[in-house]
């Protein structure tokens, strides 16, 4: 199936009497997709935690990151799973591990990985990105946390 056929299949699946997921708003970045029967849609990525934490240069930090990617047209919303989402550091060279795919349960669409935070002490940043397969700039969030020396 082509990415634009199958970009429309997800739209209009997502569309069709889902109910949206309660999720603080945090300033999602939105990209614009495809069209369905019920409107237009939207990619969005949520970051849904693990933001702004603290920690000891080198350590992995207690909470995972965690993200929700879905897609929002004009009769709801629907998360997704399967999907690509791309964890890189930004700031900082520590380093990041993905967590398993989420499965096909509400309850399991969050995207998690592990933060092992670099060597100086300072601000440090993760970028999470929504590989999705329409044209424009993928739906990404950046997660900030603070390293500090150890006492």
């Amino acid at each position: 199936m082509p990415a634009k056929h199958l970009a429309l299949a997800l739209c209009v699946t997502a569309v069709a009497g889902c109910k949206p997921v309660d999720l603080p708003d945090l300033g999602p970045f939105i990209t614009e997709g495809p069209t369905g029967p019920q409107g237009p849609c939207q990619g969005t990525l949520r970051l849904h935690d693990g933001n702004n934490q603290t920690g000891a240069v080198g350590s992995v930090l207690p909470q995972r990151l965690r993200v929700l990617p879905n897609w929002t047209g004009q009769l709801g919303c629907a998360p997704l799973f399967n999907e690509l989402i791309e964890w890189s550091v930004e700031t900082g060279r520590g380093t990041i591990a993905p967590g398993p795919l989420p499965k096909s349960v509400p309850d399991d669409y969050l995207y998690t990985a592990t933060w092992t935070l670099g060597p100086t002490p300072g601000p440090q940043s993760v970028r999470a990105t929504w590989k999705i397969t329409f044209p424009g700039t993928p739906p990404f969030v950046i997660f900030e946390a603070t390293a500090v020396n150890p006492h």
